[in-house]
């Protein structure tokens, strides 16, 4: 690989001769990583392509900016160039977007990447279950609140058993997907571990995005039922609405709590969340039970949570990153919490505060 002084000096060799003359043998890229010069013209990496006129020989010169760009990053974007090249002559016709630049080293070492624990579907507790288990420990400990109030752990199990009893008798069964556009607060929470305790999976759709935007994912996502906030205009859709809060309180009769379906394990769906659509048409992403627990298992493992932590919950339940907000605390202790209409939930001896 040449890498080219600035100021006009010349280090290195020739990057590789023209057409089928190329030999990776002929290319230099153990320049040490500190040996790339400074980019002069503002760019944190930048890439010269010349040929010269007299042997043809193409020649690349790499620049990059140390205080942005890792000369090391350098060093490795010559090996996946010469790579790249090595691959196309020795199959021209091969399609260059497929071509394995990467060295056996560095595949070894992300490789290592995915040797972490991974719960296999049998060894899964469904979300619903882990917070049924809180439900046992601690029931009379604040599980959430907002401005309105706050609800125990009982209390919240309740409140979500109800509403999963009323989903399951207008049919939401075990496989379905339930979109739940509910305002943060309270009626949330609620909103979402009723769906998980039916079996079926929620959509989330955050009563502030764009009508069309909600209009599309509630068709797209084929719901079996819209459960919906108080005051919120729900999006077109020919499927029932279900209110989150009962009107005029339970139903005589009505069962205290929801036990998890017989059934559930990892390989069921807990959510279905969509892309922001950026590059076409939003898409929904399908999350397992089985994906949520090794996510919560690397963050024990990564970050960990104590009984003193506070966990602050900005995020619309629209992005993935709500169910980290939301749901790790519940299920681990320490609740979520957020800044506008500051409500907070806590487990036993954990509190966080959760803002919408």
């Amino acid at each position: 690989m040449r890498d080219r002084d600035r100021a006009g000096g010349d280090r290195g060799g020739t990057c590789g001769d023209r057409g089928d003359e190329f030999s990776p043998d002929a290319v230099d890229t153990a320049l040490p990583a500190d040996d790339f010069p400074p980019d002069e013209d503002g760019f944190a990496l930048s890439v010269d392509v010349t040929v010269d006129s007299r042997t043809d020989a193409v020649l690349v010169d790499l620049a990059c900016d140390r205080r942005q760009v890792h000369p090391a990053v350098v060093a490795r974007l010559a090996h996946y160039y010469t790579g790249a090249l090595t691959s196309l002559v020795a199959d021209p016709a091969a399609v260059a977007s497929r071509a394995d630049v990467r060295p056996s080293d560095e595949m070894a070492e992300i490789r290592t990447w995915s040797t972490g624990p991974t719960p296999s579907a049998d060894d899964v507790v469904p979300l619903h279950a882990q917070f049924r288990e809180w439900v046992d420990m601690q029931p009379d400990s604040v599980a959430v609140c907002d401005l309105e109030g706050s609800l125990t752990y009982r209390e919240l199990d309740r409140r979500a058993g109800r509403l999963a009893h009323r989903l399951h008798a207008i049919g939401v069964r075990q496989g379905d997907r339930v979109g739940v556009c509910v305002p943060r607060g309270i009626d949330l929470v609620v909103g979402l571990l009723a769906v998980l305790a039916t079996g079926a999976a929620y959509v989330p759709l955050d009563p502030e995005f764009p009508n069309q935007r909600l209009e599309f994912i509630a068709t797209d996502a084929d719901l079996r039922c819209l459960v919906v906030g108080p005051g919120v205009v729900p999006p077109a859709t020919e499927v029932p609405l279900v209110p989150v809060a009962e009107r005029g309180g339970p139903p005589s009769g009505a069962r205290d709590a929801a036990s998890p379906p017989a059934g559930t394990d990892g390989d069921d769906v807990a959510y279905v969340i969509y892309t922001s659509g950026s590059t076409g048409r939003p898409k929904g992403t399908v999350i397992e039970h089985r994906n949520l627990a090794n996510f919560f298992l690397g963050m024990d493992l990564a970050v960990g949570i104590s009984p003193q932590d506070r966990v602050l919950a900005l995020t619309s339940v629209s992005f993935d990153i709500s169910v980290l907000e939301i749901m790790w605390p519940l299920v681990r202790g320490p609740p979520p919490s957020s800044a506008r209409n500051a409500w907070w939930s806590r487990s036993p001896g954990r509190s966080a505060l959760w803002s919408p």
